[in-house]
């Protein structure tokens, strides 16, 4: 039996201040918060339990919050507290796990400007995602250092007449 394609839920990332972090958010992509920041802690609580499951015993606190993108896709933020959350590196890209987040926005020189304006940094040139097309593609950073690929339109609508 086929599995029909399931929906992306949301993505979660690491900040080093919950606060600029869904500030940010809001202002570069228009996302708005739908779960204000919460503080679990790892003290044999419900969450506190799930916590030691998933990160181990060294996870004593962490700060949630939810965003909402256009289309129902969540933006789960996380601020370590103890250990105290790190800016990202995409040094070692190479090593599995999470590369960037991808957005879509179709004036793709306005949103670098933003993301620029409001102190993050444009990583690439603007490039041609499908050559030969109007799709374009650049690389970014938020101010924690995530990538942020964006694109001027869907992967299904870029994608789909390739093959």
């Amino acid at each position: 039996m086929k599995v029909i394609p399931r929906a992306i839920s949301h993505v979660g990332l690491n900040v080093t201040d919950m606060e600029a972090a869904i500030s940010w958010y809001e202002r570069v992509f228009g996302f708005f918060l739908i779960a204000p920041p919460v503080t679990f802690k790892a003290d044999g609580s419900a969450m506190g339990d799930v916590l030691t499951d998933l990160l181990g015993e060294q996870i004593k606190e962490v700060k949630i919050a939810h965003l909402s993108a256009s289309g129902g896709v969540g933006l789960e933020l996380f601020q370590f507290i103890e250990p105290e959350s790190k800016r990202y590196s995409s040094h070692d890209y190479w090593q599995g796990g999470f590369f960037h987040l991808s957005i879509i926005d179709p004036n793709i020189e306005e949103a670098i400007d933003r993301i620029v304006t409001n102190g993050g940094k444009q990583r690439s040139e603007i490039w041609p995602s499908v050559p030969g097309t109007e799709y374009k593609m650049a690389y970014c950073e938020d101010p924690d250092g995530n990538l942020i690929e964006i694109y001027t339109h869907s992967v299904e609508r870029m994608y789909s007449n390739l093959g």
